[in-house]
């Protein structure tokens, strides 16, 4: 009786040896690991990369955090003078400034839904909050006459897509998904300030407008991305 079940056990231990090779073999990365993903953003000449991110692999799902940040300025003076026969020179002076920062912070959750062999079928849910500022003063008229807007936005959108990932082993992966807004929404402000000579005071004028909106993807219209990623 000892003989059958020794076979048994052997049997049982092959069995699930087998079982574990193929996972090993498809090369997916065991644990939690970072990646790095470059590659495209169609539609984009295929010359040169356009595009890359960041991939966290947990266990049952991967993390694709964004982040963008931009700020700008600049300005610029004007000095002019007229001069009219027989009287003195009129001078002017305009100074024009400008200042300005975007930020916008997202995350993508790439969720395999089935396999087969190294390849995974991938769906992708995303969010997104974005926040913009732009200031433009103008001061004209040697100080007399002074224009300020400040433009503000707020933007935060929801996104689904599919995606295939094809796990070359090593670390490595190619990838293919598209994704497409499900749900955006946005509200712009525009404050203007204006001051004028008036008499001996000054004048002054505020104005406000808000302009908000609501939008439900009906149409698809995705953007498709091509990536390499290597996973440490």
């Amino acid at each position: 009786m000892r003989l059958p079940t020794l076979a048994i056990a052997i049997f049982s231990l092959s069995s699930s040896a087998l079982a574990l090779e193929p996972a090993v073999a498809e090369g997916r990365p065991e644990g939690t690991t970072v990646g790095i993903a470059a590659g495209w953003a169609f539609p984009q000449s295929l010359l040169e990369p356009n595009t890359v991110g960041v991939r966290v692999r947990l266990a049952a799902f991967a993390l694709e955090p964004n982040v963008r940040l931009g700020a700008d300025s600049g300005s610029n003076a004007v000095n002019s003078s007229v001069t009219l026969p027989g009287q003195a020179a009129v001078e002017s002076k305009a100074n024009e400034g400008t200042a300005g920062y975007a930020l916008m912070v997202g995350a993508n959750v790439r969720y395999p839904v089935m396999g087969k062999g190294p390849v995974d079928l991938l769906a992708l849910v995303g969010a997104n909050v974005g926040l913009t500022n732009a200031t433009r003063n103008t001061d004209a008229a040697a100080g007399t006459q002074v224009d300020r807007q400040t433009t503000t936005g707020l933007s935060a959108g929801l996104s689904w897509g599919l995606g295939v990932e094809w796990f070359l082993g090593h670390g490595l992966s190619l990838s293919a998904d598209a994704q497409n807004p499900l749900v955006t929404y946005s509200s712009t402000k525009v404050s203007t300030h204006h001051e004028q000579p008036a008499l001996n005071d000054k004048m002054l004028s505020d104005t406000t407008t808000t302009t908000t909106a609501l939008d439900g993807a009906a149409t698809f219209r995705p953007t498709v991305r091509l990536q390499v990623c290597l996973y440490f």
